[in-house]
């Protein structure tokens, strides 16, 4: 469950690669508020994306490049101004 509260999904090592994958499947309860896709660089600025919640499934995927200096990335999951949603699945894919 994603809620207001950020939680660490996981720390993954960036393994040179230069671009990340974001991936999810959620339920949001409402059309109201956001999902966050979220990571946290240790070096360059973070991803953050604002996800639109509809009622039911929700899919989201992006491609973004990683920070040239970053060695890890903290994955988290977030809501805003929404009731808690289901996070089905999540994948971060690096290439």
């Amino acid at each position: 469950m994603a809620t207001a509260q950020p939680q660490i999904l996981a720390a993954m090592p960036t393994q040179r690669a230069s671009q990340a994958r974001y991936a999810a499947r959620l339920r949001c309860p409402s059309d109201t508020g956001h999902f966050v896709a979220q990571i946290n660089w240790d070096a360059g600025a973070p991803y953050y994306r604002l996800v639109a919640c509809s009622a039911g499934v929700v899919a989201f995927a992006e491609s973004v490049p990683i920070p040239a200096r970053a060695r890890q990335g903290l994955v988290y999951l977030t809501v805003r101004d929404s009731a808690p949603v289901l996070v089905e699945d999540v994948q971060v894919t690096l290439y």
